[in-house]
């Protein structure tokens, strides 16, 4: 199992980013007036605020403008929605990957919505819901690239987050069906604190010739970078990197079971009601459409799918 500890300084970190979050520096109550400071609740659902891990810098999933402290993008609706249906009171923090099993195993926060894609490692630390999103893997390019075919992904350098699942550190010796040096013939996988580094160094230096991520995640850079000058585009391959679907949870703490089966129950009715989850994608992604006919059938997971997922969640083990 890969070392996370070894590279990050888990224990220490995470007692920093608790201090930094406790004072409130990158939080939102889903309102745009300042939240009050979070209480550490025995229950998610008694009415105390809870502290939840987000991302603010992943355009459509979730993000935070500068002096804002309200997050927007399909999380963030997704958050709202819960609020709703089980009276859940949330104060958010910006998270970064690497760091989100520690956080949650030392209840800094009690869930995290972030892109969070459930594993097997991941999943002997803290538990997750069913998926909520489903997504293929792919590369973020230069726009003056021509990269329609998987081959052209040969010899690129790439980035990612660190703590992602394509990071180095959490790829298991060996396991070449996750090294991208051997499955799409990478020259390099490197890495930076978040993608939102990755793609700004894309940008200014020819240090990256690819960002190297989940489809969503890059649709959201692309869709963003649209409004800034031309020379600053980048744009996603026409391929998707063979067998990489990621599908996104929420994790709590693994002694949040019988909370982690309510929040299913909320899931379900968001995935499979009155087409909130269709109205929260297409809010988000507004240009995934124009790249995929029936974004529905890539991007939300199948009903029969849900319930398989349903039934093995909530519990630790690999």
């Amino acid at each position: 199992m890969p070392r996370r500890g070894t590279r990050y300084g888990a224990g220490l970190g995470a007692l920093f980013l608790s201090s930094a979050l406790l004072a409130g520096c990158t939080g939102s109550s889903g309102t745009d007036e300042k939240p009050e400071q979070p209480k550490a609740p025995k229950e998610l659902f008694e009415g105390k605020r809870v502290g939840v891990g987000v991302k603010k810098g992943q355009p459509g999933l979730s993000e935070k403008p500068k002096g804002g402290y309200r997050f927007h993008g399909f999380e963030e609706n997704l958050l709202a929605f819960l609020r709703k249906e089980l009276k859940l009171r949330t104060w958010s923090f910006d998270i970064p990957s690497n760091m989100r099993e520690d956080l949650l195993r030392n209840e800094v926060v009690k869930m995290v919505v972030a892109s969070y894609s459930i594993n097997p490692d991941r999943a002997s630390d803290v538990i997750f819901t069913a998926p909520y999103l489903e997504t293929p893997q792919g590369v973020l390019a230069r726009d003056d690239d021509t990269l329609d075919k998987f081959d052209k992904a040969k010899g690129m350098r790439l980035c990612t987050s660190e703590g992602s699942v394509n990071d180095p550190a959490e790829i298991e010796p060996g396991d070449k069906e996750a090294d991208l040096t051997v499955k799409i013939d990478a020259k390099l996988v490197s890495t930076e604190k978040d993608y939102k580094t990755c793609v700004r160094k894309m940008q200014d230096t020819k240090m990256y010739d690819g960002v190297v991520s989940d489809m969503l995640i890059l649709r959201g850079f692309e869709h963003q970078l649209k409004a800034g000058p031309p020379d600053r585009h980048l744009k996603v391959a026409e391929f998707t990197i063979p067998n990489s679907t990621q599908l996104y949870g929420i994790g709590l703490p693994k002694n949040y079971r019988s909370e982690c089966r309510r929040i299913n129950g909320a899931l379900d009715e968001l995935l499979f009601g009155e087409g909130k989850w269709e109205s929260f994608f297409e809010h988000a992604f507004p240009d995934v459409a124009k790249h995929d006919s029936s974004p529905e059938l890539t991007y939300r997971p199948n009903q029969d799918d849900f319930e398989k997922r349903r039934k093995t969640s909530c519990r630790i083990g690999k």
